[in-house]
């Protein structure tokens, strides 16, 4: 069964409710995911949210959360309120997410690897728009082409992961902690919400 996941907003700076994270996981005896948006590269949604964050106002801290453990921490916060003047403001159930991408890869040591990370995609999880482009130029050395010599190989391409949070984030994250990350580029992830949960 896949897992689900829950945003929270806590008013409160971030290192005070990563703090209250690590402690609540650790008390617990089991480690399990957890998501803040500015650690991980998800997108800010509201003007407002946008606006704190240009202002580096660090009062609001957004983290996503798995559901089995996500009640038990928001109590946790609550107990904690009157002593460190934190609390929960915001929570909306996670229904998926997304992110677009683009790449060139200069050399077919590298295109076998984003080939390799973009073809065992999660299940739950898909993608979608994708066009690549690859040319073989006869030249090893390079022809020169306009200004510029063109490289002897070239693989191409855009596209957007889209599906279950977990599996889009684990595909963002390897994308840009891989040997092959400056060849990528990505956009913030964006969450998609289930309204009618809360």
């Amino acid at each position: 069964m896949k897992e689900t996941y829950t945003e929270l907003i806590i008013k409160a700076p971030f290192f005070l409710v990563k703090g209250l994270l690590l402690g609540f996981m650790y008390g617990r005896g089991e480690e399990f995911n957890f998501f803040f948006h500015r650690k991980t590269g998800i997108r800010r949604e509201t003007v407002g949210e946008l606006v704190r964050e240009l202002l580096v106002l660090d009062t609001h801290t957004y983290l996503c959360l798995p559901d089995d453990v996500v009640n038990d921490f928001v109590k946790v916060v609550e107990k904690a309120e009157a002593m460190v003047k934190c609390k929960v403001v915001g929570r909306r159930a996670i229904r998926g997410a997304e992110f677009s991408f683009s790449f060139e890869f200069l050399t077919q040591s590298a295109a076998r690897e984003g080939k390799k990370l973009l073809k065992n995609l999660p299940e739950g999880v898909e993608l979608l728009d994708f066009k690549p482009e690859e040319k073989k130029h006869k030249n090893e050395v390079g022809e020169i082409g306009g200004y510029a010599p063109i490289h002897p190989y070239v693989y191409r391409g855009h596209g957007i992961i889209k599906g279950d949070f977990g599996g889009v984030i684990d595909v963002y994250l390897k994308m840009k902690r891989s040997k092959i990350s400056d060849f990528f580029l990505c956009s913030n992830v964006r969450l998609i919400f289930d309204e009618k949960k809360k």
